[in-house]
C-alpha cells in the first residue's frame, strides 16, 4: 500500500494571533504547533489563506483610509483644535486652513521664551519656538479656575468672602462681603484679583483643596498633559507650570463658553456686592483690548519669575487665530508682532480633501 505524503496546512490562531501550523498524517489527529517570529525566518509564506480573511483585510484597510481621509482631510502633520471648527468653516470635502505667502517677511523678533500663533480652526501652527517648554503660567491660571467655576457654580450663586487675600493683584474684597460668581468672574478675569480667584476656590463645598483637584481633572481630561496647578490664582508654587502649547488650547475652550468670552472681552465695568453697597470699580489689565483689530480677549499673567505672559484671542476677516507668549520682556509688543505678521503673511484658502497638496506653513 503506498505511504500518504504527509501534508501540511496553517490557520490563524484567533486567540494567540498567531499561525497555527499542522501536521496531517494519514490516521493521525491534527497536531498544532506555534511558529513564532516568522517574519524574521526565511520560510514561505502560507500558499492559501481563508478567502474571506482576505476580503475582511480588505474591507477594514479600506474602512480606515476613508475615515483618515475624512477626519485628516490628508494633513497628518497638523491638529485639529479640541473645539473644532468655529468661524472658517469645513465640510466633508475641504477644508479651510492659513498658507503661508510666497513673498512672506521673516517672523519680527520675538522677546517671549516661548510662544505660538495657532489657526483656531484647522490648529495650523503658524510660528512657535519652545511651544512645548514647562513654564510659570502666572494668571494665567485664571482661565482654568474661571471654567472649573462655570462648571460648579451658577453665575447667580451669592458666594460669602471668608478670607482676604492680600498678596498680588486685587479688587479689595471685604471679609464677610457677599457677591455673586458672575461678579466674582468678573473681578479675576478682567482685574486679575487674586483676591477673587480664592473666593471662588472656597466657595467648592468640599473645599479648596477640592477645587483644585477639580482644575488638575479638568486639563487631564482635556489631554494636556504639561499644565498642573497648586493653587487658583496663579502664584508661583513649586509644581505650577504650563505650556504655551497647552495654554493655546485651554483659550480655544476657554472662548468656546459665551458667557467667559463676554467677561474677558470687557475693558471696564463696576461690580457691585450683592446688597448693593459696596462697589468695585475694574479696569481690564490686558492693554491690547479696544488697541489691535479684532481683538477678543483672553488672559494676562505676571510674577517676578514668570516675566510677562499673555494669551490672546484675534478674528480678522472670518479667520481666527490664538497667540500665547510666555517669560515676555514685552508681552503686549510680542502679541501685536505675532499677530500683525500673521495675517499679513498668510492667507487662508479653501482646499479639497483629494487634493495632495498640503498647506505650507512656516517651519
Amino acid at each position: 500500500m503506498p505511504r500518504t505524503k504527509k501534508r501540511t496546512f496553517y490557520r490563524l490562531g484567533v486567540e494567540e494571533r498567531r499561525w497555527l501550523k499542522f501536521s496531517r498524517g494519514q490516521g493521525k489527529k491534527e497536531q498544532p504547533v506555534i511558529e513564532e517570529n516568522k517574519r524574521d525566518q526565511k520560510t514561505s509564506r502560507p500558499e492559501r489563506r481563508p478567502r474571506f480573511l482576505t476580503f475582511a483585510l480588505v474591507g477594514i484597510f479600506s474602512g480606515l483610509i476613508v475615515v483618515l481621509l475624512l477626519l485628516g482631510f490628508g494633513f497628518a502633520r497638523y491638529r485639529l483644535s479640541l473645539s473644532g471648527p468655529s468661524i472658517s468653516t469645513y465640510n466633508q470635502s475641504s477644508i479651510i486652513v492659513p498658507q503661508l505667502k510666497p513673498q512672506a517677511l521673516e517672523l519680527p523678533e520675538i522677546t517671549a521664551k516661548s510662544f505660538i500663533a495657532l489657526d483656531k480652526t484647522s490648529g495650523v501652527v503658524l510660528a512657535s519656538r519652545n511651544e512645548n517648554t514647562r513654564l510659570l503660567p502666572a494668571s494665567i491660571t485664571k482661565v482654568v479656575t474661571a471654567l472649573v467655576a462655570l462648571d460648579m457654580f451658577k453665575l447667580n450663586d451669592v458666594v460669602t468672602v471668608n478670607e482676604i487675600v492680600t498678596t498680588g493683584q486685587r479688587v479689595g474684597l471685604l471679609k464677610g462681603e457677599k457677591m455673586s460668581v458672575e461678579n466674582l468672574l468678573y473681578a479675576m478675569l478682567v482685574e486679575s484679583g487674586n483676591d477673587a480667584a480664592y473666593a471662588l476656590a472656597d466657595f467648592d463645598p468640599l473645599g479648596r483643596a477640592h477645587f483644585i483637584q477639580q482644575m488638575n481633572e479638568k486639563v487631564s481630561k482635556l489631554g494636556l498633559k504639561d499644565t498642573f496647578f497648586i493653587n487658583p490664582a496663579g502664584f508661583d508654587d513649586l509644581g505650577q507650570f504650563s505650556t504655551a502649547a497647552d495654554i493655546a488650547q485651554l483659550g480655544i475652550i476657554a472662548m468656546s463658553n459665551p458667557s467667559f468670552a463676554r467677561i474677558v472681552g470687557t475693558q471696564q465695568s463696576v461690580i457691585f456686592s450683592a446688597d448693593q453697597k459696596v462697589e468695585h470699580r475694574l479696569t481690564n489689565i490686558n492693554q491690547l483690548l479696544g488697541k489691535i483689530p479684532g481683538i477678543r480677549g483672553i488672559k494676562t499673567g505676571y510674577t517676578e519669575a514668570a516675566g510677562e505672559n499673555l494669551v490672546t484671542d484675534v478674528i480678522r476677516d472670518n479667520n481666527e487665530i490664538i497667540t500665547v507668549v510666555l517669560s515676555s520682556k514685552d508681552r503686549f509688543g510680542d502679541t501685536e508682532k505675532l499677530v500683525n505678521w500673521a495675517y499679513v503673511n498668510f492667507e487662508w484658502v479653501q482646499l479639497q480633501a483629494n487634493r495632495d497638496q498640503e498647506p505650507k506653513h512656516k517651519p
